[in-house]
């Protein structure tokens, strides 16, 4: 299964090309509507 990358993707993936490491609490706060959501898309990609 191939999937496109969304600007959300592209957005995550500047942050962790700064940052190296990001919390799923702090990907959840910027970008996911909780952190059971992001944890659940985050584990599909």
């Amino acid at each position: 299964m191939q999937v496109a990358l969304t600007g959300r993707h592209l957005v995550l993936l500047g942050w962790l090309a700064d940052h190296g490491v990001l919390t799923a609490e702090q990907i959840a706060a910027a970008l996911f509507p909780s952190v059971d959501f992001a944890q659940r898309r985050l584990r599909r990609c």
